[in-house]
C-alpha cells in the first residue's frame, strides 16, 4: 500500500489515476500522524503539504517527494532530512512509474 500526502487535487488526481491504472492500492493521508494507523510500504509527499516536510522527519527512507522546481529550498531539506527520491513535479510525473519502483 501507497499513502498519498498531496493536497493539491490535480496533482493528487495524476498520482491517483497512475496507482489505479497499475492496480495499487493506495490511502489518502493528512498528516504524519495517518502513518500509524496504515502499513505502508512508500508514502508519495507533495513537498509544499504543510505537514510534508514534518512527514520526511518520520520515514524518509520510504518517501517519494516532490515540489515545483523553483522550491529548490524545499528539495535540499528534504535530502537534510534524509529523503533519497526528490524529484521536481514535472520530473515526477513524467517518470512516476519507475520513481515508484526506485
Amino acid at each position: 500500500m501507497i499513502a498519498i500526502l498531496c493536497d493539491d487535487l490535480f496533482s493528487r488526481a495524476k498520482i491517483e489515476e497512475v496507482l489505479n491504472q497499475q492496480g495499487i492500492k493506495y490511502v489518502v493521508i493528512s498528516s504524519p500522524d495517518d502513518l500509524q494507523a496504515i502499513h505502508t510500504e512508500q508514502v508519495i509527499v507533495d513537498l509544499t503539504h504543510h505537514f510534508g516536510l514534518e512527514l520526511l522527519k518520520v520515514m524518509p527512507e520510504n518517501c517519494i517527494a516532490f515540489g515545483p522546481h523553483m522550491r529548490t529550498e524545499l528539495f535540499r531539506k528534504a535530502r537534510e532530512l534524509g529523503c533519497k527520491r526528490v524529484y521536481p513535479r514535472s520530473v515526477f510525473f513524467d517518470t512516476i512509474l519507475t520513481t515508484m519502483k526506485e
